[in-house]
This record gives structure tokens, C-alpha cells and sequence, in this order.
């Protein structure tokens, strides 16, 4: 048996996040590749048509880790950058683009100027976008660049825990649940803005989501609340101080 060497690693390509056009006839993944050179992961995206068996590589940039289906033959992928003249670390926005899978470019469809760490479609032109709100970080908008500078250089721990594994530095920040309007350009928080967003399902106008809402010390337990995004109302689905929630999903219709 021959030694494994640095070049066999290189070789190895995963498969990850395989997700299902709705007729179920197209089916996009992932495939993570290492890049040596760079010392980083390269990501682009391939299609399997079901009926056919045929595979083909979708994008070749090493930077698509992040899309979902807009409709049957359309991609929504998923970039961030950050606008021009402001200062590294403080301001984000997120770039969205549309991809045909029938052939062709991508395209950009959108933006909003905040870090957007997950989109969900929820019809009618409207986007559930979950975001990564830090309200430790001034508004890079308004106040001065040198300030905005000085906030790279240190860290406000004012709740415990202020580290999570995996997610670094968690103090003061929250995955909140906005909702987009791409004809009108406008985003509404739809949660509240001590919750942290885990789980999301959106099915016939409703949004299901769970939660751990906390301020200061952070609970062990979570909630899990329906959103009416036609009526904007929200209701309780199981309350605090209740249970410890992994996942949710709407099961049948109302």
C-alpha cells in the first residue's frame, strides 16, 4: 500500500449541500476542492439533470458556497463584499446574482448593505434574508472613518458567553430574520432584536422559525414562532423557558 501524500490530499473533492429544483428534475451541489497555492478551499457549483444522468460544472470562479433555487431552472448565489471607501471589518454588503441554469451568465440581481448569512425565497418577490447583526459596530453611514478604524482594535464583552466554537466572538450579536422586497428595495425586521435566529421554513405565506431570545446571560432554552407575512403578525408557537429545540418544520398545511 502506497504512503498518502500531500498531492493526494490536493486531489480530494467533496460533495456538499445538494439541493432539488421543485419539479425535481435538476439537482445542484457543491463540490469543495483544496487550493494549495492559496492555502484555501475552492467552491463551485455542478448540476445532475435526473432524467438524463448528465453532470456539468455550473461555476468555475472557486468563491459559489451559497445558493438556493429562485425557480425551477433559476439560482440565487450569494457573495459578500464590501462597499467602497469604508473601512475593513465594519461595513458589509451582501451581493445577490442570478444564474440561468439552462445556460448563460450570471447576472446580479441585488444587494443589501448588511452581512447576510443565509436567504430563504418566500414568493412573490419577497426574501426572508437571516442577518448577522452586531450592534457593537457603529453605523459606518454616519460617524467618522477614524472611528469606525479604532473599532477594529477591540472587542466589547458585555454578555456571557462572549464566544461561541465555530462562530468566534458572539457578544451583542444576533442572527436576526429581515424581510426583502426586491421591487421596493426594502428590508423589515420581522424578529425581535434580542433573538437569535437558528432554524427557518417558510411554507404558503408563513415563516417558521426558532430562536433563542436573550440579553446579558444567554438561555439554554429556545422558542419557536410562526410569521404571517401577508397579515405581519406573529404568534408564539412554544414559548421560553420551555425546551431545548434542534429543528422545526411545518408539516401540514395552517
Amino acid at each position: 500500500m502506497e504512503k498518502i501524500t500531500v498531492s493526494d490530499i490536493a486531489n480530494i473533492r467533496t460533495i456538499a449541500d445538494l439541493r432539488l429544483n421543485a419539479s425535481g428534475s435538476k439537482a445542484v451541489f457543491t463540490v469543495v476542492s483544496p487550493d494549495v497555492k492559496k492555502n484555501d478551499y475552492c467552491w463551485n457549483l455542478w448540476m445532475l439533470d435526473t432524467e438524463s444522468k448528465k453532470v456539468r460544472q455550473m461555476t468555475h470562479l472557486g468563491k459559489d458556497s451559497s445558493f438556493v433555487w429562485d425557480d425551477d431552472s433559476t439560482l440565487l448565489l450569494h457573495t459578500e463584499r464590501k462597499p467602497e471607501d469604508t473601512p475593513e471589518k465594519i461595513a458589509e454588503k451582501s451581493v445577490f446574482y442570478r444564474l440561468n441554469t439552462d445556460g448563460g451568465e450570471a447576472y446580479e440581481a441585488f444587494s443589501v448593505d448588511c452581512n447576510v448569512s443565509d436567504i430563504y425565497p418566500a414568493g412573490k418577490g419577497k426574501y426572508v434574508l437571516k442577518v448577522l447583526v452586531d450592534r457593537n459596530l457603529p453605523d459606518w453611514k454616519t460617524v467618522d472613518k477614524e472611528i469606525c478604524e479604532e473599532e477594529k482594535d477591540y472587542h466589547i464583552f458585555d454578555e456571557v458567553p462572549f464566544w461561541g466554537n465555530g462562530r468566534g466572538y458572539i457578544s451583542g450579536k444576533r442572527h436576526t430574520l429581515f424581510l426583502f422586497d426586491e421591487a421596493e428595495k426594502k428590508m423589515e425586521r420581522i424578529t425581535d432584536p434580542y433573538a437569535d435566529v437558528a432554524s427557518v421554513r417558510i411554507r404558503d405565506g408563513k415563516i417558521l422559525y426558532t430562536a433563542c431570545t436573550w440579553k446579558d446571560l444567554i438561555s439554554v432554552y429556545d422558542e419557536a414562532y410562526l410569521y404571517d407575512i401577508d397579515a405581519k403578525e406573529t404568534r408564539t408557537l412554544i414559548g421560553k423557558d420551555c425546551l431545548h429545540i434542534t429543528a422545526a418544520a411545518i408539516w401540514k398545511d395552517g
